[in-house]
């Protein structure tokens, strides 16, 4: 998939990437914590994009200090705010965050180059995920969600 590096992508592009080939395996998210999951995508993300292009823990600017989980080519292609579906489902106070992170994070350094990644099972994927799903694109955010696989 060495297609990628020819030029650099673009949200697009990297939103492709997370649908079509990345992959987390059931192992890689049972009993694991978010930031394991994000060191098995940042490795095929650079895997991928090259070492030097690819960011965890991106500092957004502002005197906050927030922080986006996966930047790409320092904020010029898009950052990438991961969530695990079974971290977040069924507390409000989870989703208050991750709509706080979009917004402050589109508007600071992302613009319409932020991707909120959500990884988990089907069963996780519920009404209430949908629907904060459906309030994150409605900012013009992109929302994914990956299901584990094998």
């Amino acid at each position: 998939m060495d297609f990628f590096k020819k030029a650099m992508p673009n949200t697009d592009d990297i939103a492709h990437f997370i649908n079509e080939y990345l992959i987390v395996k059931k192992s890689q998210y049972y009993g694991k914590e978010e930031k394991d999951v994000q060191n098995v995508i940042v490795k095929q993300l650079r895997n991928e994009f090259g070492d030097t292009n690819v960011h965890s823990q991106y500092n957004v600017g502002g005197f906050l200090g927030l922080k986006c989980d996966i930047d790409l080519f320092d904020s010029k292609c898009c950052g990438i705010e991961l969530k695990l579906a079974k971290q977040i489902a069924g507390n409000s106070s989870a989703y208050e965050r991750l709509i706080g992170q979009v917004v402050y994070y589109s508007k600071r350094c992302y613009d319409d180059k932020l991707i909120v990644l959500v990884i988990g099972t089907s069963k996780e994927y519920d009404t209430t995920l949908k629907e904060v799903q459906n309030f994150i694109e409605s900012l013009g955010v992109r929302f994914i969600f990956k299901e584990v696989s094998i």
